[in-house]
């Protein structure tokens, strides 16, 4: 949910409420160790930004693929299980536990946001 609230912020879209319920599971699948959250949070603002600026869904399904690409081949993973496997093995402040990794995320995310920005035309 972090990522979603940092780009609602960042692109002032208006991301409903709805959009921050569905995303409550996110983390892993609910720390089951499934697909990042922060992989996902993208990807949901990519869609909702896709719809906003008019760009038709099949190349909006080939950026999600080419963001998702992007972020295994920078971390290499999508899993959280393997970005952060301390973290659901010890389950001390699951929260924090990546915290380095967040940053690092959010932040190549946003460099990836910001690409698509400057390709619109």
């Amino acid at each position: 949910m972090a990522s979603l609230r940092l780009l609602e912020e960042v692109y002032s879209l208006k991301i409903h409420s709805q959009v921050f319920d569905s995303a409550l599971g996110m983390n892993g699948a609910g720390r089951y160790g499934a697909q990042c959250g922060l992989v996902e949070g993208f990807l949901m603002f990519i869609g909702v930004w896709i719809r906003s600026n008019g760009i038709s869904d099949e190349k909006g399904k080939n950026i999600c693929c080419d963001f998702a690409a992007s972020f295994e081949n920078k971390f290499h993973s999508l899993l959280c299980s393997e970005l952060r496997p301390i973290a659901l093995l010890e389950a001390r402040n699951p929260d924090h536990a990546c915290e380095e990794l967040k940053i690092k995320a959010m932040l190549s995310g946003l460099e990836y946001m910001d690409s698509l920005q400057s390709a619109l035309p």
